[in-house]
């Protein structure tokens, strides 16, 4: 699933956030998306908070929060295929190798 480009109201609301937290998040989020730098955990997007922009301008605070909630499930995602291609590649070991031990006993055996 590909994330989409964050787009924002930008509001005069006491709720809104400050856009220039808001855009440094989103740097880091595409710095661990093209795999730049120190990635980011789902945790840790779901932790992030932003100061609020009042009395100046900012960022619809549930646009922001539902893009950054998207984030942190892409994310998740991302990690669970990689822990899932992990434990598969030590399975594949543990179920190759017996096999290829059993298959050669048996062509000895079956060629003596």
């Amino acid at each position: 699933m590909a994330l989409p480009a964050p787009r924002f109201d930008v509001i005069a609301s006491p709720d809104a956030y400050a856009t220039p937290q808001v855009d440094q998040a989103i740097g880091r989020v595409a710095a661990t998306i093209e795999r730049l730098g120190e990635p980011l955990t789902a945790t840790q997007v779901l932790a992030l908070r932003f100061d609020a922009a009042a009395p100046a301008m900012g960022y619809d605070r549930a646009q922001v929060d539902a893009w950054f909630h998207q984030v942190a499930l892409e994310l998740a995602r991302r990690q669970q295929a990689a822990d899932d291609h992990r434990v598969l590649d030590g399975r594949m070991l543990l179920i190759v190798l017996p096999t290829l031990v059993v298959l050669t006993l048996l062509g000895w055996w079956v060629t003596r």
